[in-house]
């Protein structure tokens, strides 16, 4: 299952698992040119390549990678995130 949260004129997906990112992947992202995978370090060492496997070439991937632990699960690690975000836009 894939959550959405939509802010101004962005959505966020949220995928628990790769599996379920795979299985809604045709019908939510034929429309998009660009997408942003957050993760945290170990996820960028062992998942990212079968992720980046999912996306046609068409579309541009951009990588937000924070620190893995705890420590990165805070407000002020989310206000960085959501900076990105907006920065990139």
């Amino acid at each position: 299952m894939i959550s959405r949260l939509h802010i101004n004129s962005t959505e966020v997906l949220i995928s628990k698992s790769l599996s379920d990112f795979e299985n809604e992947f045709n019908h939510i992202f034929t429309p998009y040119k660009r997408v942003f995978l957050l993760m945290d370090e170990n996820t960028q060492v062992h998942c990212l390549l079968a992720f980046q496997r999912v996306f046609p070439s068409t579309i541009e991937i951009n990588k937000i990678v924070v620190a893995a632990g705890e420590q990165s699960k805070s407000f002020t690690q989310a206000e960085k995130i959501w900076q990105q975000l907006f920065d990139a836009n």
